[in-house]
Order: structure tokens, then C-alpha cells, then sequence
């Protein structure tokens, strides 16, 4: 009963939480005025990017870019709730609904999270093994040292500085930018084109993870290219 409450209580503090959330969200995007929210429409053809350009009036009625904030609030919240999360321009050229760029790219991203965890564990049990089994000697004060610098160390920086270790020891597995060197594009499609040396061959994404997909359909090329 009292795991009951504590689950109960913790999700009624989740309500303000997100609310704040929220908050600080739309607040940041109306921190510089309305015409920030309507740039990614401007263009040099429809002149001034302008709440007051009489062109760009039918994407300022839709924004009610014009009531007041708490008013503009309510229509956040509404839009938030009801799945209309916006327009994105820099998930696929051309521009997409936000929710479909989540759509697309989720199980990208649930493939990162994995491999991330699946290498930690990999390197995290051993070594937190061997800590415990020689405690204040040269292997625990070796390894506390690692895991200071590992959280020293931004993310996003120690994870550059891997990629080029990894470019410079594995001949071939260079980053492209992309998420695979296959020229697989990440989308909703049930099929897709696979580019492996220049040959192309029609592809099966039916869970549109894949590194699962490849090993599926026993593609161990494309399987071993979506690792790297």
C-alpha cells in the first residue's frame, strides 16, 4: 500500500513539473518578440518578416500571434496536448510536422540509447568488479580515477574525441554525418532503396530499427554498416 502512495504521489508532482516545463518553453520562444515564431516562413519573395506584413498575415491569425500571452498560452497548451507540436525544418529537407520527425527517427534513437547502455554495461560490470575485488589498490583507485574523468569530461565532446579514435584504428568505418553509410534515409516507409558499393536493393524496414531489421532478414552487410 505504501509503494501505492509513493507511486500516486510522485506522479501528482509530475503536474506542476511539466507545467513549469511548459512555461519556460513557451516562454523561450516568445523571448524575442513574435516575429521570431514566424522567420522559418519568411522569404526575400514575401518581403519583411513582419507580424505587420500583410502576407504573412494568414500564418500570424493561425499563431494568434496577435492575442494577448496568456491567451497565446492557451493555444500552446492546446496545440501541445491535441499532437500539433509544429513545423521542423531541419529534420529532412523540405520540412516536416514535428510529431513526424519523432515518428522517424525514434527508433534511431532507441538504437543509440541501447548500444550506449549495451557498452557501458560492457565496460561498467568488469571494471566495478575488479574495483570491489581489489578496494584502495592500484586497479580501484585506477578505475575511480576513469569514472571521475568520464563525468569530468562533456558528452558531447569525449564522444568527438572517440569518433576519431575509432576512424583512426578501424580503417573503413569512417562518420559520414549521416546515420548510415548504406544511404538508408531514415523514414516512415515499410521499404527502402539500399545503397552497398553501388548496388541497390530493395530493403524491408518492418520495425524501422535497422541494426533488428538487418539481422531479420540475415543482411549482415547492412547489418554491420548500421553498427558503424
Amino acid at each position: 500500500m505504501r509503494l501505492i502512495l509513493y507511486i500516486v504521489r510522485r506522479l501528482l508532482i509530475l503536474i506542476p513539473t511539466l507545467l513549469g516545463v511548459t512555461i519556460i518553453t513557451f516562454t523561450l520562444s516568445h523571448a524575442f518578440g513574435p516575429n521570431l515564431a514566424i522567420a522559418v516562413y519568411c522569404t526575400p519573395k514575401l518581403g519583411a518578416c513582419d507580424i505587420n506584413n500583410p502576407l504573412l498575415q494568414p500564418i500570424v491569425q493561425q499563431f494568434h500571434l496577435r492575442d494577448p500571452i496568456p491567451v497565446q498560452y492557451v493555444y500552446y497548451m492546446q496545440g501541445l496536448l491535441s499532437g500539433d507540436w509544429g513545423y521542423t525544418t531541419s529534420a529532412i529537407k523540405g520540412g516536416m510536422p514535428v510529431t513526424q520527425a519523432i515518428s522517424i527517427f525514434f527508433p534511431q534513437t532507441v538504437e543509440l540509447a541501447v548500444a550506449g547502455t549495451a557498452f557501458a554495461t560492457l565496460i561498467g560490470v568488469p571494471t566495478g568488479t575488479v574495483s570491489a575485488l581489489r578496494k584502495d589498490r592500484l586497479p580501484d583507485h585506477a578505475t575511480r580515477i576513469f569514472a571521475l574523468i568520464g563525468y569530468s569530461i562533456p558528452f558531447f565532446w569525449l564522444a568527438l574525441l572517440l569518433q576519431m579514435l575509432a576512424i583512426s584504428l578501424l580503417p573503413g568505418w569512417e562518420i559520414t554525418g549521416g546515420y548510415s553509410p548504406s544511404s538508408i534515409s531514415p523514414s516512415t516507409e515499410p521499404w527502402a532503396f539500399v545503397n552497398l558499393g553501388g548496388t541497390y536493393q530493395l530493403f524491408s524496414q518492418p520495425t524501422h530499427f535497422l541494426v533488428l531489421d538487418a539481422a531479420l532478414h540475415g543482411s549482415w552487410a547492412v547489418f554491420m554498416d548500421a553498427l558503424r
